[in-house]
């Protein structure tokens, strides 16, 4: 059975929108300090509360007190936004100015590197420190690495000390640079967010021997050695029990979707805006493969190598029947433009054999282990790499979370006390 993860004894406090009805619901996950009368951390998707949105985008740093002040007045979401985002600016260049020395010494040691680069390469993100930019800047700085053909690096091409020393999970500490794991991994895969919970410090923590690990890296950018402090999210998200008898899993395909009768607001909030999930056993030689595809609605788009794309994390991963473990896993994100996406959300993975007309998507692929990787550690890293979806926990367990139960039907009790009356 697999154990739950990410738990903490404090339950959150859910914060609703109160927008301007552009947004049907807003997701912020809030630790509340009952004694200091503040929260103690926060983490969202969509936060659209004033309250909320002053506090996760400075984390309690309190430079938004007149953003706060100003929540009484009920003011657009679009003042608050613009507000916020004046302030985040502000706090950014202060921070610039009062490093620019040591901003200028890492300006000098990529020169000497033999890589150009001035002070509007390097900026100020809140959640990660000072980042520099630049094409190809981690191979440029850190000279050759040893790549996979799917173009991941291995863990054995750092020194150790750039895995042990580093301050934190996804990044490795070099001389005068932290190299960092790919913003795929990041919250709603965007580059100026936390790490998401909790796939990048799970695959950080497994232990060497056995299992050999490879990552996908953030290629362009680097974070500077430059300690300011640190912001921090804490996050519930749970693995799924699982049956460990992986041999008796019947072959073919599953597909998983939220409740019809929820709105798209709802599934944003509870369900990580999952369109749906796909998963395929199929067995060869011993070898039980597994495959997951998580499709995302069609509000969900991001920016991928110059165009508007619509991203599906996916999993693939083989299980040896005669050794009761893993040889190997590995996840990816695929690209898909809109009339591959459409195709694609309503078939499943057997479409490209049985039509003439091919799905071809681009992808991307994140993170690989090979080795005897334990059913548990499968199980777990499945769970964190699709964080925020309990269309993975009701494949494992059956049904989703408790609490998840529990919201579903207060939803439809809400909503059947709204329904107008017949007659």
């Amino acid at each position: 059975m697999l154990r739950p993860l990410g738990c903490r004894d404090e339950l959150p406090l859910r914060l609703a929108s109160r927008g301007t009805g552009r947004h049907s619901a807003g997701r912020s996950m809030v630790d509340w300090d009952t004694k200091a009368g503040r929260p103690n951390s926060c983490s969202g998707r969509a936060v659209l509360t004033s309250l909320s949105l002053s506090y996760c985008a400075r984390h309690c740093h309190g430079i938004f007190k007149e953003e706060i002040m100003t929540a009484s007045k009920n003011p657009s979401y679009d003042e608050l936004l613009a507000s916020i985002a004046r302030r985040r600016k502000e706090w950014a260049d202060q921070q610039l100015a009062e490093h620019a020395e040591q901003i200028t010494a890492f300006i000098d040691f990529a020169k000497a590197k033999g890589v150009k680069l001035d002070l509007a390469d390097v900026s100020y993100i809140e959640k990660i420190g000072f980042v520099a930019n630049g094409p190809n800047l981690l191979a440029r700085l850190a000279g050759p690495l040893q790549r996979e053909r799917d173009g991941l690096l291995s863990f054995d091409a750092f020194p150790i000390s750039y895995i042990f020393d580093a301050p934190d999970p996804g990044y490795f500490q070099a001389e005068d640079f932290l190299p960092m794991a790919h913003p795929h991994f990041r919250r709603g895969m965007y580059g100026e967010n936390h790490f998401a919970p909790r796939f990048v410090e799970m695959f950080w923590a497994l232990p060497p021997g056995g299992v050999q690990k490879f990552l996908a890296l953030d290629e362009e950018r680097v974070k500077l050695n430059i300690n300011t402090g640190q912001t921090f999210e804490r996050d519930t998200w749970f693995g799924a029990p699982f049956n460990d008898d992986i041999a008796s899993i019947p072959n073919g395909m599953v597909k998983l979707r939220p409740p019809a009768d929820l709105d798209a607001g709802s599934i944003d909030m509870f369900f990580g805006d999952a369109y749906c999930l796909d998963m395929k056993w199929n067995e060869k030689d011993g070898i039980k493969t597994f495959q997951a595809l998580e499709v995302k609605s069609e509000r969900t788009r991001i920016t991928w190598e110059g165009e508007m794309v619509f991203p599906a994390r996916y999993i693939h991963a083989e299980f040896d029947i005669s050794k009761g473990e893993f040889r190997h896993f590995d996840g990816a994100v695929q690209y898909y433009g809109e009339q591959e996406y459409l195709l694609r959300r309503d078939s499943d993975f057997n479409y490209n054999v049985k039509n003439r007309e091919q799905i071809k998507a681009r992808s991307k692929k994140l993170f690989k282990l090979n080795g005897q990787i334990s059913i548990a550690t499968w199980g777990d890293l499945c769970s964190q790499f699709l964080a925020g979806n309990p269309l993975i926990f009701e494949y494992f367990a059956g049904s989703y979370p408790s609490y998840l139960v529990e919201i579903i039907e207060k939803l439809r009790a809400r909503d059947a006390r709204n329904a107008p009356e017949v007659g």
